[in-house]
């Protein structure tokens, strides 16, 4: 599933859709997508389009699989609403404490 972010390299829902889909995630990685390991996410150059598409017709369907399975696995973990709801908590305590 081709994905890009915004202008503003923001996380659109189309990110969550592509993981719950089973599909592979190619484009652009949104900002926060900093800790998602670089295996499970094909980016695509966007000075060699071509030369992209190419390189991802040459990945071994073993391999597209494993990178399927690890993104929704990942967008599983670290989109769940009460992770991110303690990840705010958190962030929220640290700004009232100092």
């Amino acid at each position: 599933m081709l994905l890009t972010p915004s202008r503003i390299n923001y996380e659109l829902l189309k990110y969550s859709e592509c993981a719950y889909g089973g599909s592979i995630p190619i484009g652009k990685k949104p900002l926060s997508f900093g800790d998602l390991p670089n295996e499970l996410f094909f980016e695509v150059d966007e000075n060699d389009i071509r030369g992209s598409i190419n390189r991802l017709f040459e990945i071994p369907y073993k391999d597209l699989e494993f990178m399927a399975n690890g993104y929704r696995q990942w967008m599983r973990i670290n989109r769940n609403p009460e992770y991110l709801n303690r990840l705010l908590l958190l962030q929220l305590e640290g700004a009232f404490d100092g």
